[in-house]
């Protein structure tokens, strides 16, 4: 088969969940929901603004003068004009809450997102907020945030605050499963639209106010073992053996239990998995014992990264040299830098709405450039926080939508309206049989070679072609 017709084929499956046409063209409650009915094109229905002039006159000094034989108080005359219907006139603000690990051992994802919120807030706001048909007019965003430490416990009781004393409108979800777990179980105790980020794990979701931007993860690795099955069968890749090692954790245990799955419906045979625990420093057992097996490829999935780093520089100094070693958060320059260069060379990994895909949405990617720059950021340095945005398109919208600020009818069209995001067409899974509330949002396979990174696949947005085996391994 030629990489051609591969192409084809994979158009037939959608490999990004659902047509783009097809995501453009949901209707909810009689309204378009795509690029054309953007944030700020429908803003024009809030009317023209209106202006009233006020004069008032002061007295100047506490001086009295004679004119013309009468005594009076000199005094100026100031026109003083302001304008009704701005947001500063706003009788309500669209409040999002959110927590962002600023500190603790989640910080190297996403560190910097509560400054890229706060930015994407003022820019929001300078373009004159959202319109929400319910007032007739626009709103200001303020977004919410609290530091939640990456601890559970922490952001528990900060999903609560938001949900309880800053009664916000819609949540945003923390990064990763142990905190997000929690996190959405408190926005389905006191009914507040939740939509999830940088998680995805089943335990999240067939809940009645979540959704989440990204389909299950556990299918994480399902467009990595598409491309090795057909690199095997039209460029003649020997892959044959699989080993996984994972954090202890949902996270880590769904991509690697499901990954496994996947490893044996292409036919190749998984010869270990290991798990670790966020405080493993010494990996020489795990090491050992792979090194005893010789796979081909190594797959390493845990929401810290650096620990991806530790790992694999002890197994080069012990020798072990897969072909392919494909750490989840190879992508992190945080993890890359700590590999250095040599050992980062090669690698394989995976992005979650990287760049180079070809989707534009409603607030669009030159709005996210902005963020990042005034946030201080770019997308390889914190690709997490690029979800976080998708989750603000996505909450944004829901309100435009509802046309209120009433939670069940945001709820209702988080679940019934179709849209393209940055990241591609997203809706949520309805059918409780499928965890219900999921999105439809997957990582593409990439490469990191010279320092420059490739996409892999799918073939229509491939900038390169895989490099097998690694440099290292050669």
């Amino acid at each position: 088969m030629t990489r051609e017709k591969h192409k084809k084929k994979m158009g037939r499956r959608e490999f990004l969940a659902v047509s783009t046409a097809a995501a453009a063209g949901g209707i909810v409650g009689g309204l378009a929901v795509g690029g054309i009915a953007g944030f700020f094109a429908g803003q024009s229905m809030a009317g023209p603004a209106r202006t009233e002039t006020v004069t008032r006159t002061t007295t100047v000094g506490g001086q009295t003068v004679t004119v013309g034989g009468q005594t009076v108080t000199t005094t100026q005359v100031q026109t003083v004009t302001r304008t009704v219907g701005g947001l500063e006139d706003a009788p309500r603000k669209i409040k999002i809450g959110a927590t962002v690990s600023e500190t603790g051992i989640l910080t190297a994802s996403v560190g910097l997102l509560g400054k890229a919120f706060k930015v994407a807030e003022r820019l929001i706001n300078e373009q004159g907020g959202i319109y929400v048909d319910e007032f007739g007019r626009r709103l200001p965003v303020e977004i919410i945030y609290y530091d939640d430490k990456s601890d559970p416990a922490t952001t528990e009781r900060f999903y609560t605050r938001l949900a309880t004393e800053d009664q916000v409108d819609v949540l945003i979800g923390p990064f990763t499963a142990v905190n997000a777990i929690p996190a959405s179980a408190i926005a389905e105790r006191y009914g507040v639209p939740y939509v999830d980020a940088a998680a995805s794990e089943k335990p999240i979701y067939n809940k009645k106010w979540v959704v989440g931007v990204l389909d299950l993860v556990e299918k994480w690795l399902t467009a990595y073992f598409e491309m090795v099955d057909w690199y095997k069968a039209n460029r003649g890749y020997r892959i044959e053996t699989v080993a996984f090692a994972n954090s202890d954790e949902p996270f880590g245990n769904e991509v690697s239990d499901f990954g496994i799955k996947l490893a044996e419906e292409k036919g190749l045979s998984v010869v270990g998995h290991e798990k670790y625990t966020f405080d493993t420093q010494d990996f020489t057992p795990i090491i050992t014992k792979f090194k005893a097996e010789d796979p081909d490829v190594i797959i390493m999935t845990d929401p810290v990264g650096v620990l991806q780093a530790i790992f694999w520089r002890q197994a080069f100094e012990l020798g072990l040299r897969p072909r392919d070693f494909h750490p989840a958060f190879g992508l992190l320059k945080a993890v890359r830098d700590a590999m250095g260069p040599e050992l980062a060379n090669g690698i394989t990994s995976d992005d979650w709405v990287p760049p180079e895909l070809p989707y534009e949405s409603d607030l669009g990617k030159r709005f996210y450039e902005k963020v990042q720059q005034g946030a201080g950021y770019r997308h390889e340095e914190y690709p997490w926080q690029t979800i976080h945005y998708v989750c603000l398109e996505i909450a944004l919208k829901a309100v435009q939508v509802a046309g209120s600020l009433d939670k069940e009818r945001i709820r209702e069209a988080l679940y019934n309206m179709r849209i393209t995001t940055i990241g591609g067409p997203w809706f949520a899974e309805k059918d409780p049989e499928k965890f219900a509330g999921h999105g439809t949002i997957l990582p593409v396979p990439i490469q990191y070679i010279g320092g420059q990174k490739r996409v892999l696949w799918p073939p229509e947005l491939a900038t390169g072609e895989w490099v097998y085996p690694a440099p290292w391994a050669r």
